[in-house]
């Protein structure tokens, strides 16, 4: 009895959609109605807020009142085993966000964000939005159609522009208009 107790009372239920809910519980619908839509199970926000699977990453941030649905590009080991290295993968990050060099390349809309921390680089699309579960998916379908280029081929390609002096491209590089294949 006591453990049927403990469990139901870490089993909350989500809380019903036009209640007074905070923010967080409404992100924490949102994200997670979003999460099933792509076939995974999910239970409740984490207390990092955030539920990832794979490279895919739903995050509700409190600062900004905002869910950020984002996809890791590439983890810079480098980052925190080699410190000294850390000028050079923040120079191609101020590619990535320079226009014209990582403007050239599509983004679905995202901006760049690097964890100092981890040195992990994702591309993010932020949603003030917390009710908006379709929007979140258009973004995440967004990102995830560019997710392969980034992460196999365009950083690596804006690292052989910053640091190996390679051409820019020609014309704006999309999935289509890739010249890098």
């Amino acid at each position: 009895m006591v453990a049927l107790m403990l469990l139901s009372a870490a089993c909350k239920p989500a809380p019903e959609a036009g209640t007074d809910m905070s923010n967080r519980e409404r992100a924490e619908v949102t994200i997670g109605k979003a999460v099933e839509a792509r076939g995974a199970r999910f239970g409740e926000l984490s207390d990092s807020n955030m539920a990832a699977f794979g490279p895919l990453a739903y995050s509700y941030d409190p600062a900004t009142e905002r869910i950020v649905v984002s996809v890791l590009v590439a983890e810079f080991s480098a980052w925190t085993v080699f410190p000294d290295r850390r000028p050079k993968i923040e120079a191609t990050l101020a590619a990535l966000e320079d226009p014209a060099v990582g403007g050239l390349f599509d983004t679905a809309g995202g901006t760049w964000h690097l964890d100092r921390d981890t040195g992990k680089l994702r591309l993010q699309i932020a949603h003030a939005d917390l009710d908006d579960v379709s929007e979140l998916l258009a973004s995440t379908e967004a990102l995830q159609g560019v997710y392969p280029e980034w992460s196999l081929s365009w950083a690596g390609e804006v690292g052989k522009i910053v640091h190996n002096g390679a051409p820019l491209p020609p014309n704006r590089v999309t999935v289509k208009n890739n010249p890098y294949r």
